[in-house]
């Protein structure tokens, strides 16, 4: 852990220092015999150096971030139709969503919402209300580490539970 620190720190700052080295290599190619003044080094290369070595910093940062979205897996089942997943800020309280096992590929197992953020536990508490007919819970159980939540619910799920034929807006 520390060798890695070490590391990373050196590199940060071997950038830095060539970066420096390169300005002042930029002066001297175009007026070898003479000496730049302080005022105007510090003037025009130094908002430049800056700006440069923070940009690069950020870069270096970001590309060794993995920005791939993690959905949330299932932990347990705590009665039939309540069941206790990962931690996403994907999700807030009263948030439609629906369940996949994903495995090879994506089977959709059914829809419901998050009816609570446990902020101590890091968990999500969501209540299950329309399971697929060919889907029981002894299947999800032993499926549990494939089991995930999506933040959103099939267009088909979403129309047939909330369309009301015959109202209006009137």
């Amino acid at each position: 852990m520390i060798k890695k620190d070490i590391t990373d720190w050196i590199f940060e700052n071997l950038l830095t220092i060539i970066f420096v080295l390169g300005i002042g290599f930029f002066f001297w190619f175009f007026e070898p015999k003479k000496l730049v003044p302080m005022e105007v080094y510090f003037w025009s290369v130094g908002p430049l150096l800056i700006i440069s070595v923070i940009s690069i910093k950020f870069i270096i940062m970001n590309l060794n971030h993995d920005t791939a979205i993690c959905l949330p897996k299932l932990k347990m089942i705590h009665r039939e139709n309540i069941f206790i997943f990962e931690e996403s800020p994907f999700f807030s309280h009263n948030s439609a969503v629906s369940l996949y096992i994903i495995d090879d590929y994506e089977q959709f197992l059914g829809t419901g919402y998050v009816e609570a953020v446990l902020q101590g536990k890091k968990t999500l508490q969501v209540r299950v209300m329309n399971l697929s007919s060919n889907i029981d819970l002894q299947y999800i159980k032993e499926n549990k580490s494939k089991i995930c939540l999506k933040p959103s619910i099939p267009w088909g799920g979403a129309h047939s539970n909330n369309s009301s034929e015959g109202d209006s807006n009137e």
